[in-house]
């Protein structure tokens, strides 16, 4: 802002008049009866003035500025809670497909067990037609739950990576590698258990994970799918492992999956002896992830009660 101020002199002898004023700096201007004199401080008045223009530049920088970064936290939080729905709209349609589809593996496998038989089957002998009623579903939906290993890789769900590979792989061996390939071993007990054991432990869980998303869940269902594994894993797990050893006969005769050399890998690879170190490893790696449950179970239901 230009202030002036303004003195007036007069001296009635020299007719002279002396104005003083300050313009960013002290001007005078002195007028005598025939000059007129100048004077101002230049260094002083264009301080001032670039430092008047910079105070205006700059609150036009700022005021842009906070705008722009205003406009940018907005666009990103949008962003975050579109892409927290996508995340959640996908997870909560993966989960109602692998419910419905476990659903039709237990409805296939009881329907096997309990309805009678026009062949006079009893119920233990009618457990070795699971596999044959339900193993179309099974294959499915087992190979289909990868996707879940991943969700926990990509970091879309907050479960641990090592539980979740561990039983997709065991699962998935025992079922594609073993079971499926060796047709005596589809006509067995253990297999019927098996299936039976997966469905009845994933008709809960996936129910469980629907619910989780749409914060639904009520207690007796929490309390149902960390209850059914301490039966259920321990059925499961022996059922796999039965199969695996029943099959380490085949194995030998046919040489399934084993590589001879010479070949242009220089490698060799004995099947039948991959399952006698799973064998091994088996009840070590069971354990990991049973009481893995157990800690899972203890600490969902202080939650609830909580």
């Amino acid at each position: 802002m230009i202030i002036f101020l303004c003195f007036l002199h007069t001296s009635s002898l020299l007719r002279e008049r002396l104005f003083s004023f300050s313009l960013f700096g002290r001007c005078d201007l002195k007028i005598l009866s025939r000059s007129l004199k100048f004077s101002l401080s230049t260094r002083l008045f264009f301080i001032r003035i670039l430092k008047s223009v910079s105070s205006v530049v700059y609150s036009f920088l700022t005021f842009f500025t906070t705008r722009n970064k205003e406009s940018m936290a907005k666009t990103t939080r949008t962003d975050g809670n579109r892409k927290k729905r996508l995340i959640h709209g996908y997870l909560l349609i993966y989960n109602v497909i692998q419910m419905l589809g476990w659903t039709a593996v237990l409805a296939s496998a009881l329907r096997a067990v309990l309805l009678p038989s026009t062949n006079g089957l009893n119920w233990q002998e009618r457990l070795t037609t699971v596999y044959d009623h339900s193993s179309m579903f099974v294959k499915l939906f087992q190979v289909l739950a990868l996707l879940e290993t991943m969700h926990a890789v990509l970091g879309l769900v907050r479960s641990p990576v090592l539980p979740g590979v561990m039983q997709w792989m065991g699962r998935t061996h025992v079922l594609m590698c073993v079971t499926d390939s060796i047709v005596p071993l589809q006509k067995t007990t253990a297999a019927g258990v098996m299936i039976l054991s997966w469905a009845m432990i994933d008709c809960v869980r996936y129910p469980c994970y629907v619910l989780g998303i749409l914060n639904a869940t009520p207690k007796w269902l929490v309390y149902l799918r960390y209850t059914l594994f301490i039966p259920l894993y321990p059925l499961g797990g022996a059922s796999e492992m039965k199969l695996m050893y029943d099959s380490i006969g085949f194995v030998k005769q046919v040489e399934m999956y084993y590589v001879h050399m010479p070949n242009v890998l220089n490698f060799a690879f004995d099947y039948s002896w991959f399952l006698y170190l799973l064998l091994i490893t088996y009840p070590f790696m069971f354990t990991q992830l049973y009481f893995y449950m157990f800690h899972q179970r203890q600490r969902k239901l202080k939650m609830k009660k909580a």
